[in-house]
């Protein structure tokens, strides 16, 4: 009995351990030690099961009788299988017990391949059956085809085309590469199984699909060197900013209209970062100011209240508790143009204006609050936007790459300009983020000058 209430210990406990012990017993003894696994597991049902899953049909009998189950549950079915040879009992036991993996292995035992890759296939038992059936070309493919689109139907698209590439399904393979943006083996697949102008319809779509879903680099390859359309190449490049790709492009080409375009489009984006920075100054200045005041009115109010506090307690009048002037103060408005009269009001108008407010916040529950002038959460949403908005690595990268591309193609005095709207940016967010009591993040991002600044002369 110890040795079971061992077995039964272990995380998780080890059912199956047990009862293969117990068959160790003489019968008379497997009778008590099967009652006392009953008492542990608290789960005749499971016992059953367990035993079953021994494959020894007098064991699983003895549990299902001492369990006191129906024998027109159990009695037929074990006396069927009784009647199987072994493995067919075992695959039998195991597709019952929902062991598929288990009974796929005995199927094939039993020599049954077809219906075990029919086995294999309805159960999704993709790994086991190409395992199985890795000598077997035809049912190789059969179960390859089935698990790529398995895999690709859960958005795993590069797994699926290397399981179409495995068994030469260059054009499925193609497809899926490109699914997974992985556009290189994309056409490697494809050039083996188009002629060329299919080939050329599909790297077109290829690269369409990359322009669209955000890979502007491998679009722009596709474009320029598979397709001898550099003209959409150098657009997809400009439109992502990419000036790097972009300038190495328009010198390969040698192409002078090339490489006015290029100029163009790093002249404009400097004008939009020019705009984009005066717009962050001009935020930065605004939020600091509302907050500033917001904050002088709750000082205000915070004088007040104290104020009120301790009149109240000076005094024997019974108008106003500290419970009223609790719930005034939460109705009173922080950064409004309200009076401190607000708060020697009755309390039955104090009463409604928070039913009022109750009302209002219960409708707004599934929708997103407009933050607006007065609001009682306005000090920290006005915190919050400004840290969204002082210097980062979303906004300082991208400047950093238009400036080396403005320098790459003779643009200095331009981005010169840039970079010194960036250092009044920069500048203007240190004093916002000292006056209000913030900090710089981690990924402020804030770059070294790349143009010379011009020396002031006193």
């Amino acid at each position: 009995m110890p040795i079971i209430t061992a077995f039964l210990q272990k995380d998780p406990p080890d059912m199956h351990g047990a009862l293969r012990h117990i068959l160790r017993y003489p019968p008379e003894k497997q009778e008590k030690c099967i009652d006392y696994l009953f008492v542990l597991s608290k789960d005749a049902r499971r016992v059953y099961q367990e035993a079953l899953a021994t494959h020894d049909l007098r064991l699983a009998d003895m549990v299902a009788t001492q369990s006191q189950m129906d024998p027109k549950e159990y009695g037929p079915y074990l006396r069927r299988l009784d009647g199987l040879d072994k493995d067919r009992k075992a695959f039998e036991i195991d597709h019952e017990l929902g062991k598929y993996s288990s009974a796929l292995f005995h199927l094939l035992n039993a020599g049954a391949r077809e219906e075990a890759l029919d086995y294999c296939l309805d159960h999704a038992l993709y790994e086991e059956g190409i395992r199985h059936f890795c000598l077997d070309n035809d049912a190789l493919r059969r179960i390859s085809k089935t698990y790529a689109l398995h895999l690709s139907n859960e958005g795993r698209h590069g797994y699926a085309a290397s399981r179409l590439a495995s068994i030469n399904e260059w054009q499925l393979a193609a497809e899926e590469y490109g699914k997974a943006k992985q556009w290189q083996f994309s056409l490697s697949c494809a050039r083996r199984c188009m002629q060329s102008s299919d080939f050329n319809k599909f790297s077109a779509s290829l690269a369409d699909s990359l322009r669209n879903g955000g890979e502007p680099l491998g679009a722009a390859i596709i474009y320029s060197q598979h397709l001898q359309d550099t003209s959409t190449g150098l657009d997809v490049l400009l439109s992502a900013c990419e000036w790097e790709a972009a300038s190495e492009l328009t010198c390969r080409e040698d192409s002078g209209e090339y490489r006015e375009r290029l100029l163009q489009a790093l002249c404009a984006a400097a004008e939009g970062q020019l705009d984009h920075l005066e717009d962050l100054r001009r935020k930065l200045r605004e939020r600091r100011d509302r907050l500033l005041v917001v904050r002088d009115y709750k000082a205000s109010l915070a004088e007040a209240l104290n104020d009120l506090e301790v009149n109240l307690e000076d005094s024997s009048s019974d108008v106003f508790t500290q419970s009223d002037a609790s719930t005034m103060a939460s109705d009173f408005t922080f950064a409004s143009r309200t009076s401190h009269a607000t708060i020697l009001s009755d309390r039955a108008a104090a009463q409604r204006r928070e039913k009022a407010t109750l009302k209002r916040k219960k409708k707004m529950e599934n929708r997103k609050v407009r933050i607006r002038e007065g609001h009682p959460q306005e000090e920290e949403y006005l915190v919050g936007y400004l840290h969204r908005i002082l210097p980062n690595s979303s906004t300082m990268t991208p400047i950093r790459s238009l400036v080396r591309g403005m320098l790459a193609e003779g643009l200095a005095a331009e981005a010169t300009d840039v970079e010194d709207s960036v250092d009044e940016y920069i500048e203007l967010s240190r004093q916002v983020a000292e006056r209000v009591g913030l900090q710089l993040g981690d990924d402020a991002g804030v770059p070294e000058r790349l143009t010379m600044k011009p020396a002031r002369i006193n």
